[in-house]
């Protein structure tokens, strides 16, 4: 788990099993003896979850507060979002970094588009050396 320092607002991660860093927003609220986090999912869309909904089981880590609001500020934003839906080019690290006003990107996206293409080119030479 990560440190109590941790504030209200501030970004959570769990490394997923296929790789992936999957991010919420750490409210400071207690539901059913949990902490919860606000995050974006694509069986869930945009929700509120208890943290242990959240891990699955994973270790939680703390990933900062890359922004200047206030922590309040940061959990009224990620709430105002729920009932949104997940779509990959607006997924959890868009939310995060949306709610704290900061540009948003998706590095882990980027990366992915990035493999997919370089595929696509070993394919098509493997294809066009195959009819050569």
């Amino acid at each position: 788990m990560f440190p109590v320092d941790s504030r209200v607002g501030g970004v959570v991660g769990v490394e997923t099993w296929y790789g992936i860093t999957h991010f919420g927003i750490w409210t400071g609220s207690i539901r059913d003896g949990e902490p919860t986090v606000v995050t974006s999912g694509p069986l869930t869309g945009i929700v509120e979850q208890k943290l242990s909904e959240f891990s699955e089981g994973q270790e939680v880590t703390w990933r900062g507060f890359p922004s200047q609001r206030s922590g309040a500020e940061v959990v009224e934003s990620a709430r105002s979002e729920i009932g949104g839906l997940w779509l990959p080019w607006d997924n959890c690290e868009h939310l995060v970094r949306r709610v704290h006003g900061v540009p948003e990107e998706s590095p882990q996206l980027q990366a992915a588009l990035q493999g997919a293409a370089a595929a696509c080119v070993v394919v098509a030479a493997v294809a066009a050396v195959k009819k050569a």
